[in-house]
């Protein structure tokens, strides 16, 4: 049983047992909202997160600098350009839950839209990213990933700073929604 507290944290009466918290991490984990999962299937959780964690102790950044700039992109008042890097902002009636289900964004009662992803076009790609945008009339949800593969773009969700603060966790190689640490300082400005 899950209870929400202040409209925005799920405390569960059991955590998620290590399968469970696989198989919630998993595309088609039951969540509409996952598609592409959190983590891939061949991915290791544990691995992954002392692989990332490592990548920014090198860097001499810290989870709490990169959830803090996530914070800031989506309360940056222009909804077209963050740090001067163009940004398209994404407005929906709701957020996934964390996985640890310790947290949600947007409180399931919320039904008003409100922006719960932003894409950060590649500064440095800009041109190449409006021409590819010209070229289809247009971009929807499920070109995230090649356009993430392609270096475009890089899109967050308003779950990500509980992710990175509270579990390390920057999501999978397998999903367009990975909050790489190797690219989110040029992305972020940080």
């Amino acid at each position: 049983m899950t209870r929400i507290i202040e409209n925005h944290l799920l405390l569960p009466d059991d955590p998620p047992s290590p399968s469970e918290l696989r198989r919630l991490l998993s595309a088609g984990s039951g969540n509409s909202d996952l598609h592409h999962g959190y983590l891939g299937p061949d991915e290791d959780l544990q691995k992954l997160i002392e692989t990332d964690a490592r990548f920014l102790e090198e860097r001499g950044l810290t989870h709490e600098q990169v959830a803090e700039a996530v914070e800031q992109l989506f309360a940056s008042e222009n909804p077209e350009e963050f740090r001067g890097t163009p940004i398209i902002s994404l407005e929906y009636i709701h957020s996934p839950p964390c996985p640890w289900r310790d947290f949600i964004a947007v409180s399931p009662f919320d039904f008003r839209k409100k922006v719960t992803e932003i894409v950060v076009i590649n500064r440095t790609k800009v041109d190449e990213f409006f021409k590819l945008l010209d070229e289809r009339k247009g971009l929807g949800v499920n070109d995230y990933a090649e356009l993430v593969k392609r270096d475009l773009v890089a899109v967050f969700s308003d779950l990500h700073p509980h992710l990175i603060r509270a579990h390390q966790f920057f999501e999978g190689h397998a999903t367009p929604y990975r909050v790489d640490p190797t690219k989110v300082a040029h992305f972020l400005g940080i």
